[in-house]
């Protein structure tokens, strides 16, 4: 496209659409949220394993202690505390809700002393005071008489200095609404710079920073009026503003409780240095001025000429030759003057051993972030885009629309093996030995033959019947080559969806292996402290052994010669359970690459096959341990010698504790 084509570049400054619902195609609209959240990203490669969130975390998050006065929260609303925080409403599943964060945060703000740190900042008010107090009735000046000449004390006010734009945090207008609920109008609370009543210090004026509460403002003098809360009362929630007791201050005389203390510690420090160098340059550029030019020799003039004939050879100011004829006198008056202010510079500074750096310092210093334009304008940043995000997509396989839609399938395939358990737990009801192994067993084969079969092959068909529609040579679904096929991006796809399926073939063993571990150990956790020479009462009811959590077996039991004895024996038992145990880790072995199944034209070693949980791992032998645990406690088996009374005594069952 030429030049010529291009219409001239306008720029719309974009409309606020918080409330608005975003508008999509529905031709172009993502299929599910899980396909939307792959366009999104566009260029995640990097896939997290399946973590499974606890719904119960045993630990605990750390908050401190809150130091809330709930005597004044009559005057206040619950809100007027919050501070305002950049989160989003809704988290991910893992993340603090915004709730716990604020509150958080209002407590770590009540532990900061803010007397301890305008301290460390070494901030005291007679340095910050301002020059006026603006009472509602009147106006009460703080500077001493007019003198002539510049003051040695601050005489700036601090308010100019002011960087709002770097830490402000509210407009205005958000800062009152903490203020005004939909029932109710109250103050705000804050902290401000108000003088103390003569007789509590004995002096003619003395101010102090305390607690007010921040009534209106106004935005012609950009001043907030605030009154101290020893003068509120229950009655007057929403003060009237003609009092002498109510104050105008600036904001950067007040601080409002819900902002960070050692934040706004921090914008008062910094107010404060930079009206320091700011006076001091004034005072530098005043002793300057007043020094005379007499007697103080005048530039050579040969150096002026240089300065002339290079200035007309310049060729910006080719076009004002002219201007510089007619001006030159002025010109060189100018810098004649700009000479002898520079002598009396370097005098002064060596005379008074001032910094001579010390306006080179001010000027560089950064009093105040460059505020953003108020009129849109196109920013020009030395960047490489388009160079960048072509070699990003060289480098991605998220650019295609078949690749996300295949990868939304394939995640749709791992959510429900993700829900998947390899056992039937908990138990509805208590079962026999027979029965608990049948049940166990089917359920360990129907997941084994949907993961080797429907999953399996739903996960390769996802992948052939969307990558075939890409015309491109890196999505070649015929190649021959592996050392090829790891090149392209066809075969960065398959090992980023082989590991997605590895990641939650480990989570389901995993969390299926340690239930089961854990049910069988807490039918066995009433038998740990059993003592050596126990004796076994004749009534079962009076025993203490029944288990915490709801029985496992139902145990058949018979008496024969006024003695207890099983009908099945308690070796099965143990060897049965720790079948189970170990048939679930067989389910997913000898699962095929996946590569088998999309690049049939490739030959692989038969060997090759996806890596799932082993035996050999130390979860695994610690969980295979807790099965086991129950077989080593010989102790339960002193009931068999148990001699019985009376029939009515025998109970239906006994829990899986007593089998172990």
């Amino acid at each position: 496209m030429t030049n010529e084509k291009l219409g001239e570049a306008t720029f719309t400054p974009p409309k606020p659409n918080y409330f608005r619902e975003p508008e999509l195609n529905e031709e172009n609209a993502p299929a599910s949220v899980l396909e939307s959240f792959y366009w999104q990203t566009l260029g995640w490669v990097h896939t997290p394993p399946f973590i499974k969130g606890d719904l119960f975390p045993t630990r605990k998050i750390y908050i401190p202690k809150s130091k809330e006065d709930f005597e004044v929260l009559h005057l206040y609303l619950k809100k007027a505390y919050d501070p305002k925080l950049q989160i989003e409403d809704q988290v991910p599943y893992g993340v603090l809700p915004k709730r716990v964060i604020i509150d958080i945060a209002k407590r770590r703000f009540s532990e900061k002393n803010f007397e301890e740190l305008l301290q460390n900042f070494e901030l005291d008010a007679n340095v910050i005071r301002p020059p006026f107090l603006y009472y509602t009735d009147g106006i009460y000046s703080l500077k001493p008489d007019v003198e002539e000449g510049i003051p040695c004390e601050p005489f700036l006010s601090l308010d100019i200095f002011d960087d709002d734009y770097l830490y402000e945090t509210r407009s205005p207008e958000e800062w009152l609404s903490l203020g005004v609920d939909e029932t109710n109008m109250k103050h705000v609370p804050g902290t401000a710079l108000v003088p103390v009543p003569q007789w509590e210090v004995g002096q003619p004026l003395y101010l102090k920073w305390g607690k007010v509460a921040v009534l209106d403002y106004d935005a012609c003098r950009k001043m907030y009026l605030v009154r101290k809360e020893s003068d509120l009362n229950d009655k007057n929630l929403v003060s009237e503003s003609g009092k002498p007791s109510c104050l105008w201050v600036s904001r950067i005389y007040l601080k409002f409780d819900a902002e960070d203390p050692e934040k706004f510690a921090k914008r008062l420090w910094t107010a404060v240095t930079t009206r320091h160098l700011a006076e001091e340059n004034l005072r530098l550029n005043y002793y300057i001025q007043c020094i005379p030019l007499e007697g103080i020799p005048k530039w050579p003039q040969g150096d002026v000429d240089i300065i002339i004939s290079i200035a007309r050879r310049s060729l910006q100011l080719q076009p004002k030759l002219q201007w510089i004829k007619d001006h030159l006198k002025t010109c060189i008056k100018e810098i004649e003057t700009e000479y002898q202010m520079t002598v009396n510079r370097v005098i002064y500074t060596e005379i008074s051993g001032q910094n001579s750096r010390l306006m080179n310092e001010f000027q560089n210093e950064n009093i105040s972030i460059q505020c953003p334009h108020k009129r849109g304008s196109i920013v020009h940043l030395h960047y490489i885009f388009s160079e960048r995000f072509e070699s990003f997509q060289k480098q991605t396989f998220l650019v295609k629309k078949e690749v996300v839609i295949a990868l939304n399938h394939v995640e749709e395939q791992i959510l429900v093996l993700n829900n998947t358990s390899l056992y039937v737990l908990p138990l509805d009801e208590i079962l026999p030995l027979d029965k608990f192994e049948s049940l166990q067993r089917t359920q360990l084969k129907k997941v084994q033959e949907y993961v080797q079969g429907e999953w399996m092959s739903n996960t390769a068909e996802a992948i052939i019947f969307n990558i075939s529609g890409c015309n491109s040579a890196s999505y070649d679904l015929g190649e021959t080559e592996v050392h090829s096929l790891r090149l392209t991006k066809l075969g960065k796809l398959l090992r980023v969806v082989m590991f997605k399926m590895q990641d939650v073939i480990r989570f389901v063993i995993n969390d299926s292996l340690g239930k089961y571990a854990n049910m069988i150990a807490e039918a066995c956790q009433v038998f740990q402290e059993i003592e050596e020479r126990y004796v076994w009462k004749d009534d079962f009811s009076s025993n203490k052994w029944a288990p915490k959590n709801a029985p496992v077996f139902e145990v058949p039991l018979e008496v024969k010669d006024e003695q207890v004895q099983f009908v099945v024996g308690l070796r099965k038992y143990c060897d049965t359970v720790i079948d189970i145990f170990i048939e679930g880790l067989r389910v997913t072995q000898n699962l095929p690459r996946l590569e088998k199944l999309v690049m049939k034209k490739m030959l692989y070693n038969p060997d090759d096959k996806l890596e799932t949980v082993g035996e050999k791992e130390q979860q695994i032998i610690q969980w295979r341990k807790k099965v086991k645990y129950g077989h080593h406690i010989s102790k339960a088996k002193d009931m068999r010698h148990l001699k019985i009374q009376g029939s009515n005594k025998i109970p239906a069952y006994w829990p899986a504790s007593v089998v172990n």
